[in-house]
C-alpha cells in the first residue's frame, strides 16, 4: 500500500469513484509548516512577559506561562528556522540603525549624561544600608589611610572608596562625592562598553548596543546606587575591549595585547565579588582559540597568564592570609544546600531579569531589569541566535551568560548585583532580536522603527527610574528611598546644615543599626565624631533613637522637638525618633559626654 501520492489500494485498482460518480483526484503531498517570522513570536513573548510581571498568578500558572509562552515556542521557532536556513542566507543589514546627525547623538549623550548626574549632591537618590558602606570606607580612608583592599563583612573592593575620598578631601560634600564617583564610572562603562561591543558586531548591531548602554534601565541604575558596581561593569566592558583587540591584533602585536588583555583580567577582584563569572569566560574563549590555533602561536598565551597572574598577586597573597572569603562561605549554597532552596533562588534571580520588579524601581508591573519590551525582544533573540546556521555567537553568547549567572545561582538569599556581569551579554541578544524585528519589516519602515522603538524602551526605564510623583505612572508606590530613616531624617536636620554651624549628631543611638548613611552623610557637620570641628560654641543637638524614649528627653532638654520616622510604603510611624535639642550652657557638658561615647560607638558599628 502507498500512501504518498499513490493508490491505496495496490497496483491494478482504479481509483475510486468520488461524489457523482467521478474519480477522486490525486493532489500532491500536503506541506503543513508554518514559515517563520520573528512578529509573531515577539507579540507572543511580549504578552506572556505583561502577564507574568502585571499578575499575581500562582505558582504553577506562572510554571505554565514559561513552559507553553517561552520555552515550547522557543523550540518550535528553533527548528522552523534552522530548516529554513539549511544553507545560510546573507543578512541584510541596510537600514537597520539609520545614520544619524552628530547632532542627535549630542542631544542623545546629554540625555544619558543627566540620567546618570541630575540631583547631584541632593538626598532625592539616597544611599542607604550596605550602599552606604562605599561612602564610610571613605571616611574611614579619610581618617585613618590604609590600604586594606577590601571593607566591612562584605567584603566589598576599598577602590570606588578611595576615590570618594578624594572627593571628600575637595568638597567635604558627601552626597556629591559618592553619587559623583559612580555616575562617572558609569558613564565611563557607556562608551567602552560600545568600543568592546565595535570588536565583534557590525556597526549597526554596535549602535543600537550603545542607545541600551546609555538608557538602559539597569545600566543607569548602576550610576544610582552606592554599591561599586558601576566601577565593575566598567571593569567588564575593559577586559572585552582588551579581549576584542587581542583576537583581531596584527601579526606582531600578539603579545603586547595579549599582556594587556592579562592585566585587565587580573584586576578584577579589586572591581566586584563577581569577577570570576567574567574571567571564567574569558579563559574559556582563550582556551578554544589557543587550541584552534597552530603550536607556533601557542607561547602567546603564556604572556598572558604572566600578566594575570602578576596583577591577581596581591589578592592571592591576601586570599592565602586567611582575610577573604569570609562572605563568600557565609552565602554559598554548598554551605546551606537545600534543594528547594537553591530552585527558588535560581527563579528568583531569573525572574529579577525580565519580570519580577528591581529593588530600585519606581514604577512597577513593566518587567525586571529588562522592560517588558525589551525583554520580548531578548527572546526574540535567542530564538534568532539558537535557529540560525552557519557561524554564529550563540555558543560565545550561552556561555557567557550561563557563568555570569552562576554566582547567584550559586549562593543563598537573593542579591541581584551578583549577576550584574550578565548584562553585556543580554544586551547585545536584545540587540539581535531587535534587529530581526526591524529586518523582517520593508526596508522603508526600518529606519523609523529601531528609533521609534529604542526610544520607547528608553521612556519606559526612565519612568521605572524616576516615577511622576503622584501621577499616572506612579503606581501609589513610593521610590524605596523614602523608606530610609536616615534620608528623613537628614531632610530634617537640613536647615542646620545649610547655615554652616555644625552640632552634636548623634546617629547611633538605637541598637544594632545597620545603617550608616545619616552618619555619613553628616560627618562634615557633626561635632560629635569629626575632630576638624571644635566642640565648644555648639548651639544645637540631633538624635535619632527609639521612640519610647521621647518622652524622657523632652522632659530633660526642655525646648526639644521630635518627629517619628515613617514607614516609606505604610506612611505610618515606625518604631524610631528624630530629635533636634537646643544646646545651652548648662547641658553643653552632657552633649559632650554622649559626643565621646557617639564617636567610640560610630567606629566601632563601622567595623562591623
Amino acid at each position: 500500500m502507498v500512501f504518498n501520492n499513490g493508490p491505496i489500494l495496490g497496483k491494478g485498482h482504479p481509483p475510486l469513484p468520488g461524489p457523482q460518480g467521478n474519480p477522486v483526484k490525486k493532489f500532491p503531498q500536503a506541506n503543513l509548516q508554518i514559515p517563520y517570522h520573528p512578529w509573531p513570536y515577539f507579540l507572543l513573548f511580549l504578552a506572556v512577559n505583561l502577564l507574568l510581571s502585571a499578575g499575581s498568578f500562582p505558582l504553577s500558572v506562572r510554571l505554565f506561562l514559561v513552559l507553553f509562552g517561552l520555552a515550547l515556542p522557543l523550540a518550535l521557532g528553533a527548528i522552523t528556522l534552522r530548516e529554513e536556513t539549511k544553507v545560510a542566507a546573507p543578512r541584510d543589514e541596510e537600514g537597520i540603525f539609520p545614520a544619524f546627525p552628530w547632532p542627535l547623538w549630542s542631544l542623545a549623550a546629554i540625555a544619558a549624561l543627566a540620567l546618570r548626574f541630575h540631583g547631584l549632591g541632593s538626598p532625592d537618590w539616597w544611599q542607604g544600608g550596605d550602599e552606604a558602606l562605599t561612602g564610610t570606607g571613605a571616611l574611614s580612608l579619610l581618617r585613618h589611610w590604609n590600604w586594606e583592599p577590601f571593607e566591612a563583612f562584605p567584603q566589598m573592593p576599598t577602590t570606588v572608596s578611595r576615590i570618594c575620598c578624594g572627593l571628600l578631601f575637595l568638597t567635604h560634600n558627601p552626597l556629591l562625592s559618592l553619587q559623583f564617583t559612580n555616575a562617572l564610572l558609569a558613564a565611563l562603562a557607556v562608551l567602552l562598553g560600545w568600543r568592546a561591543c565595535a570588536q565583534f558586531f557590525p556597526k549597526p548591531l554596535s549602535l543600537t548596543v550603545l542607545f541600551l548602554l546609555m538608557f538602559h534601565f539597569w545600566a543607569v541604575g548602576t550610576a544610582r546606587t552606592g554599591y561599586p558596581i558601576a566601577l565593575f561593569l566598567l571593569w567588564e566592558m575593559a577586559v572585552f575591549y582588551a579581549l576584542g583587540k587581542f583576537l583581531s591584533a596584527e601579526a606582531g602585536l600578539e603579545k603586547r595585547r595579549a599582556f594587556l588583555l592579562g592585566l585587565a583580567a587580573g584586576l578584577g577582584p579589586y572591581a566586584w565579588i563577581s569577577w570570576p563569572a567574567v574571567v571564567s569566560f574569558l579563559l574559556l574563549v582563550l582556551a578554544v582559540k589557543a587550541w584552534n590555533s597552530p603550536a607556533s602561536q601557542r607561547p602567546v598565551y603564556g604572556v598572558f597568564l604572566l600578566a594575570f597572574f602578576a596583577a591577581l598577586s596581591p589578592f592571592l597573597l591576601y586570599a592565602a592570609q586567611g582575610r577573604y572569603g569570609g562572605h563568600i562561605r557565609a552565602v554559598a549554597s554548598w554551605n546551606h544546600f537545600s534543594p528547594g532552596g537553591q530552585f527558588q533562588a535560581a527563579g528568583s534571580y531569573f525572574s529579577a531579569l525580565f519580570w519580577k520588579d528591581p529593588p530600585i524601581c519606581g514604577l512597577h508591573s513593566l518587567g525586571g531589569f529588562f522592560n517588558v519590551l525589551l525583554g520580548a525582544c531578548f527572546w526574540v533573540g535567542v530564538l534568532e541566535l539558537s535557529g540560525r546556521r552557519g557561524k554564529s555567537p550563540a555558543p560565545a553568547l550561552g556561555a557567557g551568560m550561563v557563568l555570569a549567572l552562576m554566582p547567584g545561582f550559586l549562593s543563598v538569599g537573593f542579591e541581584p548585583l551578583r549577576v550584574m556581569a550578565c548584562l553585556p551579554f543580554l544586551l547585545v541578544v536584545a540587540a539581535w532580536g531587535l534587529q530581526a524585528l526591524a529586518r523582517a519589516l520593508p526596508k522603508g519602515g526600518r529606519a523609523a522603527f529601531v528609533p521609534v522603538f529604542l526610544l520607547a524602551c528608553a521612556g519606559v526605564d526612565a519612568l521605572r527610574l524616576c516615577p511622576l510623583p503622584g501621577g499616572l505612572f506612579s503606581g501609589g508606590r513610593q521610590a524605596p528611598a523614602a523608606q530610609w530613616e536616615g534620608q528623613q531624617a537628614y531632610e530634617w536636620f537640613r536647615p542646620y546644615f545649610s547655615q554652616q554651624k555644625p552640632g552634636f549628631i548623634f546617629s547611633d543611638m538605637i541598637p544594632d543599626t545597620g545603617d550608616p548613611s545619616l552618619a555619613y552623610t553628616t560627618y562634615f557637620w557633626n561635632a560629635a565624631w569629626n575632630p576638624g570641628l571644635p566642640a565648644s560654641g555648639i548651639q544645637w543637638a540631633a538624635v535619632l533613637t527609639e521612640s519610647h524614649y521621647a518622652p524622657f528627653l523632652s522632659r530633660r532638654f526642655p525646648g526639644s522637638r521630635w518627629r517619628p520616622m515613617v514607614l516609606g510604603e505604610a506612611g505610618k510611624a515606625g518604631g524610631r525618633i528624630a530629635g533636634l535639642l537646643p544646646v545651652t550652657a548648662e547641658n553643653a557638658g552632657v552633649f559632650r559626654q554622649w559626643a565621646d561615647w557617639n564617636g567610640a560607638l560610630e567606629e566601632i558599628n563601622l567595623r562591623i
